[in-house]
C-alpha cells in the first residue's frame, strides 16, 4: 500500500493509514501477498495506494469495470465512504447509472466526445431535455432522511422535500441522510389515491412537463412534488385517458 508514497519520497502519516484501512475495511488484509487478494480487495488496495500520496485530484475511470454485479455491489460503499469522508476531488467515469446516483455530486454527460449536458445530479437529471438520453435508465435521484425504522416488515421511512417513502430497510441509522433512486419505468400515474393496492407509496404530484420519448408508443412525464421532480414513461394511450397535460394533480406510485 506504501509503493506510490516511497516512490514519491513522501511520509506516510499514521493516522492517515490507519483512516483509510479503516475506510476500506483493510485491516485483515494488510499481510496477505497481492495474488491471494480477490478482485474487489485488488481494486480497494489500488484505491488505497492512490489515496496515500495525498493527490490534488483522483480520477477513477471506470474502477468496478472488471468485477461482475455483485462484487460491484459489495465494492460501493467503500467508495461512498470515500467521499462523503475525504476532502479530495474525485472525477469518475462511468457508464453505470447505479454508480452515478451513489457517487455524484456533479454530473457531465459526455456523447461522441463533447458534453452535452452539465450540472449538479439533480440539475441534469431531471432536465426535461435529456430523461429520454438514459433510455430505461431514466429517472431522478433525491436526498432524503431516514425517520423511522420499521422492523417488523424490514422496511425504513425516509421524508424528502415533497413528502415520504417506504424503502427496503438495508440498515441505515435514524436520522442518516440517504439518496434515493426512482427509475421513470417504475412510477405509474393515477386520478385518485386509492389505498386498495398492494402499492405503498403514493406521493401527490404535479405535471410539470410532458415530452415524447425515444419509443414512440411512450412519452416523459415530470412532476413536481415540493421542490422535488420525479419522472414517469407511460404510454401515450395512458396520458390520453388520464388527460395528462401541464398543471394537472396526479397521484405518482
Amino acid at each position: 500500500m506504501q509503493f506510490g508514497v516511497k516512490r514519491r519520497g513522501q511520509i506516510v502519516d499514521d493516522n492517515d493509514f490507519a483512516e483509510i484501512v479503516r475506510l476500506l475495511d483493510l485491516g485483515g488484509l494488510l499481510s496477505a501477498y497481492p495474488s491471494k487478494l480477490s478482485g474487489g480487495e485488488k481494486q480497494r488496495a489500488a484505491i488505497a495506494r492512490a489515496i496515500l500520496t495525498k493527490p490534488k485530484l483522483l480520477l477513477m475511470d471506470e474502477p468496478l469495470a472488471a468485477l461482475d454485479i455483485n462484487r460491484k455491489r459489495e465494492f460501493l460503499p467503500y467508495l461512498e465512504a470515500i467521499r462523503e469522508r475525504l476532502e479530495t476531488p474525485i472525477i469518475y467515469v462511468t457508464h453505470s447509472m447505479e454508480e452515478v446516483a451513489r457517487l455524484s455530486d456533479s454530473l457531465v454527460i459526455m456523447r461522441e466526445g463533447k458534453a452535452v449536458s452539465t450540472g449538479t445530479l439533480s440539475e441534469v437529471l431531471g432536465d426535461v431535455n435529456y430523461p429520454s438520453f438514459f433510455g430505461d435508465e431514466a429517472g431522478v435521484v433525491i436526498e432524503g432522511v431516514v425517520i423511522e425504522r420499521d422492523s417488523g416488515w424490514h422496511l425504513i421511512r425516509a421524508k424528502f422535500s415533497g413528502g415520504e417513502l417506504w424503502l427496503k430497510d438495508t440498515g441505515e441509522e435514524l436520522g442518516k441522510k440517504i439518496r434515493i433512486r426512482i427509475l421513470a419505468r417504475d412510477v405509474s400515474l393515477a386520478l385518485e389515491d386509492y389505498a386498495e393496492t398492494s402499492i405503498i407509496n403514493r406521493i401527490k404530484t404535479r405535471v410539470a412537463h410532458v415530452q415524447s420519448d425515444t419509443d414512440a408508443a411512450m412519452l416523459m412525464v415530470t412532476l413536481v412534488c415540493g421542490e422535488t421532480k420525479i419522472i414517469s414513461r407511460i404510454s401515450k394511450r395512458s396520458a390520453g385517458s388520464l388527460n395528462i397535460e401541464f398543471g394537472k394533480e396526479v397521484w405518482s406510485k
